[in-house]
């Protein structure tokens, strides 16, 4: 996904929903099992995804990323849908 904004021009604000239809989904497919336990794998692929396309370097605090652009943890999502089960 990263690929292809990287060749065309796509602002933050359409980037955010394709990643939440299109890559979410696959990374939290069978959540309400496994969602429990600690998956911090998912919320770096997260992480990555919005410093990529904020521009930042990696050692920006995660905190300011995920503030900056409104977003929560992955694992939160996670645990959540563990527990409607």
């Amino acid at each position: 996904m990263l690929h292809v904004f990287s060749r065309i021009r796509v602002d933050v604000k359409t980037k955010l929903p394709l990643f939440d239809s299109l890559v979410v989904p696959i990374i939290l497919y069978g959540s309400e099992v496994w969602g429990i336990y600690s998956t911090p794998e998912i919320d770096n692929i997260h992480l990555r995804f919005c410093k990529s396309i904020l521009g930042v370097k990696q050692q920006t605090p995660n905190a300011a990323v995920f503030g900056k652009l409104g977003r929560f943890l992955l694992a939160i999502f996670c645990k959540l849908r563990a527990m409607h089960c």
